[in-house]
C-alpha cells in the first residue's frame, strides 16, 4: 500500500506541476482548481491499456518510466487504478441516514404521485438509504441474478421509487462469464449483477461496475439499457427537475433536448447554488427560456419550493 499511495502522490504531484504551468499564463486556469478524479482515472486507465488504444499502431515508444511503473508489481498503473476504485467505497457508501435527510421533500411528490422516478449519475446508495429508512418502495432495475438467454429485465415498478443509475453503483459488479457459456453452448459474455453492500467479498476482490472516466456508452452490462428507460421516462413526464448536474455528458443532454422539443409544454428546473458554465445549459435558457427555470440554492431550500410550484409533478 505503500507503493500505491507514493504513486499517487507522484500522479497528483505531477498534476500540481501541470496546474502551476497553467497558472503561469503557459495554459490558462488556476493553481488552486481541484483535480478532476475522473481525469486522472481516465489517464491511469489508458496508460495501463496503452498498447490496446486505437492509436497503439501509430504511436513511437512510450516513455520508458511508463514501461517501468507498468512492469513492477504486476503494473502498478492498474495496481493505482485500482486502490482508488477501491477508495470510493468508503467514500461515497453512506450508512448515516441522517445524511439524506435533504431529500425528505421528495417523500411529498410520492404522496402526490405515486411514483417516481430519479436518474442519476451517480455510484453512491444515498438514495437507497434514503428509501429503506423511510420504507419506500425502491428498484435500481439491476438485480441480484442474470439469466443471459433473457438478458436484463429491469424490475422497475409502476408505484414506488424507481432509480435509474445510469453510471452504475458501487454495489454493482462486472462478472466473466466464460465457464458457463462454454457449458451450455451459450455465446460468453460479461454481465452486471447487484450485491446488498460494496463490502462483501466478491465485491472486495472485484472491480465495481461503474463507468468512471472513461466510455459511458459501453454495451457491457445494462448501461444503454438504463439510457432507453430513461428515455421511455421522460417520453410520460411533464417536468424534469435536475439537481447537480454537470451538464457535460452528451448522451444525457441529448435525452434532455429531446424531452424539451417533444412540445412546448415540458418544463426543466435546474436546482444548484454555483449553476456550472456549460455551453449546453446556455443554448437550453436561450431556446427555451420560459421553459428552463435555474434556482440558485441549496436542494434542501429550493427542492420544495419547485414541489410546491409544480402542480404537473410526473417525474
Amino acid at each position: 500500500m505503500w507503493v500505491i499511495r507514493t504513486q499517487i502522490h507522484a500522479l497528483l504531484t505531477a498534476r500540481e506541476g501541470a496546474r502551476s504551468e497553467r497558472a503561469n499564463g503557459e495554459i490558462g486556469g488556476s493553481a488552486n482548481a481541484p483535480i478532476d478524479i475522473e481525469a486522472v482515472v481516465r489517464a491511469l486507465d489508458q496508460l495501463a491499456s496503452r498498447d490496446q488504444l486505437e492509436l497503439a499502431p501509430f504511436a513511437g515508444p512510450w516513455h520508458p518510466r511508463v514501461t517501468e511503473l507498468c512492469a513492477i508489481e504486476n503494473g502498478l498503473l492498474a495496481t493505482t487504478l485500482n486502490a482508488i476504485l477501491q477508495r470510493l467505497y468508503k467514500v461515497l457508501w453512506v450508512t448515516d441516514a441522517t445524511k439524506t435527510e435533504y431529500l425528505d421533500p421528495l417523500r411529498g411528490v410520492l404522496d402526490k404521485c405515486g411514483k417516481l422516478t430519479i436518474t442519476t449519475l451517480n455510484f453512491d446508495n444515498v438514495v437507497e438509504l434514503f428509501a429503506q429508512t423511510h420504507e419506500i418502495p425502491i428498484q435500481t432495475g439491476v438485480g441480484k441474478a442474470y439469466d443471459p438467454r433473457r438478458g436484463y429485465q429491469f424490475n422497475f415498478e409502476a408505484s414506488g421509487l424507481n432509480l435509474i443509475k445510469l453510471h452504475g453503483s458501487l454495489n454493482w459488479v462486472l462478472h466473466d462469464w466464460l465457464k458457463e457459456g462454454a457449458a451450455t453452448h451459450l455465446v460468453p459474455h460479461r454481465f452486471v449483477v447487484s450485491h446488498g453492500s460494496p463490502f462483501d467479498g466478491a465485491m472486495l476482490r472485484a472491480r465495481p461496475a461503474i463507468l468512471f472516466g472513461g466510455d459511458k456508452l459501453t454495451t457491457e452490462g445494462p448501461y444503454l439499457e438504463l439510457l432507453q428507460y430513461f428515455q421511455a421516462a421522460l417520453a410520460e413526464a411533464g417536468i424534469l427537475t435536475v439537481v447537480g448536474y454537470s451538464f457535460r455528458d452528451d448522451h444525457v443532454n441529448a435525452q434532455i433536448a429531446r424531452f424539451l422539443n417533444r412540445s412546448t409544454a415540458p418544463q426543466v428546473n435546474v436546482i444548484d447554488p454555483h449553476p456550472p458554465n456549460s455551453e449546453f445549459l446556455k443554448v437550453l435558457r436561450h431556446h427555451c427560456s420560459d421553459r428552463v427555470r435555474i434556482v440558485e440554492d441549496t436542494v434542501q431550500t429550493a427542492l420544495p419550493l419547485v414541489i410546491a410550484n409544480s402542480p404537473a409533478l410526473n417525474t
